[in-house]
């Protein structure tokens, strides 16, 4: 990472390198409804929970304004109560299989992150930044597709989206499996 420093006539680069681990653990369960010529409905209740540890470390590069940064672990659960969608069907001469998913998700506990910090050139330079954590309840929403292209080879498309508290995440993904 690297921070330019503008603070006199010299500009200066401070260079910091830092590793972290993130560890996340889920239990899911739900009971699937068949609902004839709709597909399979599954309504059903999650337990998610994330640590995310950063380790302290110091820049280098801009001497006396270089930042010490403190070591930081956030620990974070919420829960989640939806129902899914999912329905095979033969489409173009191929075998489909489509999903949607749609929950709401609670998160638990602090809602804020914060960092501590200080210059390395002054002692007494010690600051804490607050930032804004993730919203207490937002709306999750999953759609994918999969198509069979040969007897164990298939394509995939797929998106999830997370709504709530002004914000919003996006991810997708796109492939090919192949299957033993």
């Amino acid at each position: 990472m690297k921070r330019s420093v503008f603070f006199t006539d010299t500009p200066r680069t401070a260079i910091g390198n830092v590793d972290g681990n993130q560890y996340f653990a889920s239990l899911r369960n739900g009971v699937d409804m068949p609902i004839a010529k709709f597909g399979v409905f599954t309504p059903f209740v999650a337990l998610e929970m994330q640590s995310v540890e950063s380790p302290g470390f110091t820049e280098t590069g801009a001497d006396s304004v270089n930042l010490a940064v403190s070591g930081n672990t956030e620990n974070s659960m919420r829960s989640l109560l939806g129902a899914q969608w999912r329905k095979d069907v033969d489409w173009l001469a191929r075998g489909w299989n489509l999903k949607g998913q749609l929950a709401w998700a609670h998160q638990y506990g602090t809602q804020t992150q914060s960092i501590d910090a200080r210059f390395e050139g002054a002692a007494d330079s010690a600051f804490t930044v607050h930032g804004s954590g993730p919203a207490r309840d937002r709306a999750q929403v999953g759609l994918a597709a999969r198509v069979e292209l040969g007897r164990q080879i298939h394509a995939f498309l797929r998106y999830d989206g997370e709504f709530g508290g002004g914000g919003h995440t996006h991810a997708g993904s796109a492939g090919v499996d192949y299957r033993w």
